[in-house]
């Protein structure tokens, strides 16, 4: 398997299938909330600095550190903000590997979005990496989720 270089960006879009399970669809991860999506992957020894102009560039909050092609981490705003810039560290010198959440948690891409939004709410999570085994397939933000809540209850809404 050939090694990644420092920035590997993935583009890729899912077909939705509108499979209607009783009178709601049921919401999977991939294709209902997650419907197409830039994901960048990048190894554990891109340094802090350019992980932060990526993540700046794409207007994200998240960003899947892969060891060929296997998920081993993710670095978010958080841990830019609580374990460089408030320690006074140059982002430049700090790898994403010593900073990044290792072995995160993750959910495959037909898990249900109320199973993403629990456990993104008990451990209090903003951003979740999707995998397919252990491979990255996507990530799933409380932003994505809130949208899909926002669209469940509007259509109530107008159902009433």
């Amino acid at each position: 398997m050939p090694l990644f270089s420092p920035i590997v960006c993935f583009g890729y879009s899912l077909v939705h299938n509108n499979q209607i399970l009783g009178e709601s669809m049921k919401r999977k991860l991939v294709p209902d909330v997650v419907k197409s999506q830039e994901l960048i992957l990048v190894p554990e020894d891109t340094s802090v600095a350019t992980v932060s102009k990526m993540m700046a560039d794409k207007n994200i909050g998240a960003v899947l550190v892969v060891d060929h092609g296997a998920l081993i981490g993710i670095v978010t705003e958080r841990d830019l903000n609580n374990k460089v810039l408030s320690k006074d560290l140059d982002p430049s010198s700090v790898e994403v590997g010593a900073v990044m959440t290792r072995n995160p948690d993750s959910l495959p891409p037909d898990a249900d979005a109320v199973d993403a939004l629990k456990l993104m709410h008990d451990k209090h999570y903003r951003h979740l990496p999707i995998t397919q085994g252990k491979r990255a397939v996507g990530i799933v933000s409380i932003r994505d989720l809130f949208k899909v809540a926002y669209e469940h209850l509007m259509a109530e809404r107008a159902e009433a």
